[in-house]
């Protein structure tokens, strides 16, 4: 076992829409969940010491942004960046599940992806989050969330569009529970 596995299976709360998948014997937190973690350290990258992220805040590790009062000795390890990671992204997909609590788990953790990048606030408002509720198609709407403003200039930025892919992949993963 990985020290990365190893930090999961002691981190990990259950969430109520994996009690189905536990009854069925399936791992809930399998390819598809590490893949989603690894994709995140994919596109955050590594930081030992906090630093200024895009949009002003503090952060470390692998784009865990500190709350207010929250510090950490620095440098971090890369184990402790894999476990912050780890309970960051589990609250995401605590955040989904109380907005879209009928999706299912690859739905989940595709948008729970999303809002690690993005963020809540945005995402509650979101178009997104409207086509989600109404149980329509996301396929384009998630793809415009690849875009920024430069200069008053709309431009298309590669890695989330990359990002953006990854997520839509996952949200039309075949069910396997």
């Amino acid at each position: 076992m990985t020290k990365f596995a190893t930090i999961l299976l002691f981190s990990l709360p259950l969430f109520k829409t994996n009690v189905g998948i536990l009854k069925k014997k399936i791992d809930p937190y399998g390819e598809t969940y590490f893949l989603c973690l690894e994709h995140i350290k994919k596109y955050e990258k590594f930081s030992e010491c906090s630093y200024i992220d895009n949009d002003g805040s503090v952060a470390i590790g692998y784009g865990h942004h500190l709350l207010i009062g929250e510090s950490f000795s620095e440098p971090i390890t890369k184990y402790q960046a894999d476990s912050i990671l780890i309970s960051d992204f589990n609250k995401r997909i605590g955040v989904i599940n109380r907005e879209n609590p009928n999706i299912s788990y690859n739905k989940t953790l595709c948008l729970s992806l999303f809002i690690y990048n993005i963020g809540e606030t945005k995402y509650r408002s979101s178009t997104l989050n409207k086509l989600v509720k109404q149980n329509k198609s996301i396929d384009n709407e998630i793809i415009k969330w690849c875009h920024f403003t430069d200069s008053g200039k709309v431009k298309k930025n590669v890695k989330l569009l990359k990002r953006r892919e990854f997520e839509l992949k996952i949200w039309k993963k075949d069910e396997i529970y």
